[in-house]
């Protein structure tokens, strides 16, 4: 097949697959765990740390030429050579400012639904927008992470109200929200997505490079248009499950199944036990060790080519950073606040998310200098 395709259709260029992302991703230990490879291909699986293999064969193994453009699974990795800042152009028309990226407004905000207060990290803004977004009919489902309890995260798309509020509150080991967007989108064609800036810049790659632009171009005439609301993270680091584990184990003696509650904020990890132990450390003395290569070399903490990215850093206690971004975003946060799902304070302080967003510079420059001395790949798509 392979020898007919070069003497007839030498203008036909064969689609990168399984093989390629392994040999420059997974293998170079660059793998963030984001899902998307998996979202829309039924040959890849995820373990439990979220690294991606092959169920059976990959399509282009069979014969196959094309598979979107590059691949379905390479085209959406945001962890295979790539200009993110074109890419952020091609999105809002320009490049956005170092670190904070494009916006139309930044304010802060928290839910007004005590439901969501009772189990939010902060103020709750990413319930209430999933909430807003389902009941004023802008989306028939959203994506949200279960099984938290349980240290077993579960990531479902849903459009039960109760079950958006029981998800609610940060988890801080890998949750695959793209992986189950892609494998539901036949199903529910709205989808309002939660993810960090990886899992973000992941299906806006696939969106806007790939053959899913194309489908996204037809069904805007259908009865059922593909629409997608993409809410963003701050993120600066994010744990696969069994090195986290390992970790706590060696440095608290605990267990998973131990933690009542767990948050990081301002630099600082802090551990609640069910049996009243509360641990509170640096995140970089605690957790250090175990970031992902990925999670280094990334420079993107305010999820930049979301609608609309929510983070702590920024504002008081008890409040959400909210970075308004496109058009869209601003239609879904007006319509939140004009119909009582949340209630603004306009006090941010910009400087401290700049701050935060810069510090990961010299993460980003060590982790470049180990994987040099090692012989491994660098990224430097947000350079």
């Amino acid at each position: 097949m392979d020898v007919h395709l070069e003497t007839f259709v030498p203008l036909i260029k064969k689609s990168k697959g399984f093989d390629e992302l392994k040999r420059e991703v997974i293998d170079q230990d660059l793998c963030s765990g984001c899902g998307n490879c998996s979202a829309f291909c039924q040959h890849i699986d995820l373990d439990e740390n979220s690294i991606p293999y092959l169920v059976g064969e990959c399509t282009l193994k069979n014969g196959s030429i094309k598979c979107s453009i590059e691949g379905t699974c390479y085209d959406s990795c945001p962890m295979v050579e790539y200009n993110f800042k074109e890419l952020e152009k091609k999105i809002f028309g320009k490049v956005g400012e170092d670190w904070i990226g494009n916006y139309i407004k930044i304010v802060a905000a928290k839910a007004k639904d005590e439901r969501i207060l009772e189990r939010c990290q902060d103020g709750g803004v990413a319930t209430a927008l999933l909430i807003a977004a389902l009941e004023q009919n802008l989306v028939n489902a959203a994506t949200v992470v279960t099984g938290w309890d349980l240290w077993k995260n579960t990531v479902k798309v849903t459009s039960d109200i109760n079950e958006i509020i029981k998800a609610a509150g940060t988890k801080y080991l890998r949750s695959s929200t793209p992986n189950a967007f892609g494998r539901n989108l036949k199903y529910y064609k709205r989808i309002a997505i939660i993810g960090t800036g990886c899992q973000i810049s992941g299906i806006r790659k696939f969106m806007e490079e790939s053959s899913m632009r194309i489908l996204l171009e037809k069904t805007k005439e259908s009865d059922v248009p593909v629409d997608l609301y993409l809410i963003g993270l701050f993120c600066y680091e994010n744990f696969p499950k069994k090195s986290f584990e390992e970790r706590i184990k060696e440095r608290y003696d605990i267990t998973l199944s131990d933690i009542k509650k767990m948050d990081i904020k301002r630099g600082f990890v802090y551990i609640w036990t069910k049996s009243g132990k509360e641990i509170k450390e640096k995140v970089a003395k605690a957790f250090g060790k175990i970031a992902p290569s990925s999670c280094k070399l990334c420079k993107d903490f305010t999820a930049r080519l979301s609608d609309i990215s929510l983070g702590s850093v920024g504002s008081k206690k008890g409040y959400t950073t909210v970075i308004i971004r496109t058009k869209k975003g601003l239609s879904l946060f007006e319509k939140a606040l004009e119909n009582g799902y949340l209630e603004v304070n306009e006090e941010i302080n910009s400087e401290e998310i700049l701050k935060t967003a810069q510090s990961k510079l010299k993460y980003n420059k060590k982790e470049r200098e180990r994987r040099r001395s090692l012989g491994l790949r660098i990224v430097t798509n947000w350079d």
